[in-house]
């Protein structure tokens, strides 16, 4: 009897002890993996439809609902620069943004895949430093919208002044065409594979150190950063290209692979 009551008091004390790691929930329920999606390499939360968007590097973009369930998808892989690698969807346009790597543009769709327009990106800035080169390797893998601003980041392992560098891109749109308004770094993040805003803040994902990054736009300062181990144990695994976050406070990413390609959800 004495070593239940015992138990019990362990029990209770561990239920009181229940918080969170950095910005995410330890008692919170983790979800883990809800689709398999080849090559999966960016992702976006649509709050007019309550659903997510995906595209993939074969010029691919789905719909799913937030279970992981696909409810449409458009095959773009006809065009001859088809690698998509970020979507970001503007509530005020109810428009979706891509990013297409190798040419480094924009592509402008409805959510039923229209096409609308393809915004050239210049590749320098105001201070005439070449900013983002064209290739394979390296490029624009994240995308996403603040008051009505599009941000891009640029892949690579580089840093300001060289050529190419890791950094977030404001961009000034004027019709069919960009250019760089704004260049951020991030201190000594490199790598970014994907970004989100959230609740008034912008957060990039590094896949090459596996961290979340919290950075204030308007202080233009990190706030934080949380290693993905901290999310969950599984994401150290995996090639991670994207980061999005729903209305309920949910987080997900994608892994970027040719037969394990995935989408993860986590509570945040």
């Amino acid at each position: 009897m004495k070593y239940f009551w015992r138990l019990g008091i362990i029990l209770i004390f561990l239920g009181c002890n229940e918080g969170r790691i950095g910005d995410v929930s330890t008692s919170a329920p983790q979800v883990g993996k809800i689709a398999k999606l080849n090559e999966a390499s960016g992702i976006c939360y649509a709050s007019t439809s309550n659903t997510l968007f995906v595209v993939n590097d074969m010029g691919i973009i789905f719909e799913l609902e937030k279970d992981g369930t696909i409810l449409n998808r458009g095959d773009f892989s006809y065009r001859s620069h088809h690698d998509f690698e970020g979507v970001s969807y503007d509530e005020v346009e109810d428009l979706l943004y891509i990013a297409v790597e190798g040419v480094d543009n924009l592509l402008v769709m409805s959510r039923d895949f229209d096409i609308k327009k393809e915004i050239n990106i210049d590749r320098k800035d105001t201070h005439n430093r070449k900013i983002l080169v064209k290739d394979n390797e390296h490029g624009i893998e994240g995308i996403t919208i603040i008051d009505n601003q599009i941000y891009v980041a640029n892949q690579s392992y580089e840093r300001l002044p060289d050529e190419d560098p890791s950094v977030v891109i404001k961009l000034e749109i004027q019709d069919d065409s960009a250019s760089l308004e704004e260049v951020i770094t991030l201190d000594t993040v490199v790598d970014m594979s994907g970004m989100a805003y959230y609740q008034g803040f912008l957060f990039v994902v590094s896949d090459n150190d596996k961290l979340l990054v919290k950075y204030d736009i308007n202080k233009q300062e990190i706030v934080s950063t949380l290693a993905l181990s901290e999310i969950s144990t599984s994401l150290n695994d995996i090639s991670v290209e994207g980061v999005a976050f729903d209305d309920e406070g949910n987080i997900y990413f994608v892994h970027d692979h040719k037969k394990e390609g995935a989408i993860y959800k986590f509570k945040y």
